[in-house]
């Protein structure tokens, strides 16, 4: 029993007073074979109705929050004032104003 319970990656409740709960999913548990043979059967069909209803859990799902136009704008706002400062020179004058921009910008748009 416990090589087969080592084989499902599981591990069952040894018998006795001190376990009070025992894996009852388990199939190395049926005290027949043909018992066992239907839990096997069982344990399969159920795999079958999983994989048949695959694709209708994940087209069910909803997004949590909606972007409006204001985050968008701000955004493409945002996206183009870096572009516009890694494309200057690095000894440019003009990335001061840009990285005081981008400092308020940047803030303003992490708190939307």
């Amino acid at each position: 029993m416990a090589a087969a319970v080592a084989i499902l990656g599981q591990q069952a409740a040894q018998p006795g007073p001190a376990s009070a709960v025992r894996a009852s999913s388990l199939c190395v548990d049926a005290l027949t074979e043909e018992a066992d043979a239907e839990c096997r059967r069982a344990a399969l069909a159920g795999d079958i109705d999983q994989l048949n209803n695959y694709g209708t859990a994940s087209t069910s799902r909803k997004f949590a929050a909606v972007l409006n136009d204001e985050y968008t704008v701000a955004t493409l706002k945002l996206g183009s004032e870096i572009e516009e400062y890694c494309a200057l020179d690095v000894y440019d004058k003009g990335r001061v104003p840009l990285i005081k921009s981008l400092k308020s910008d940047g803030t303003a748009w992490v708190s939307k």
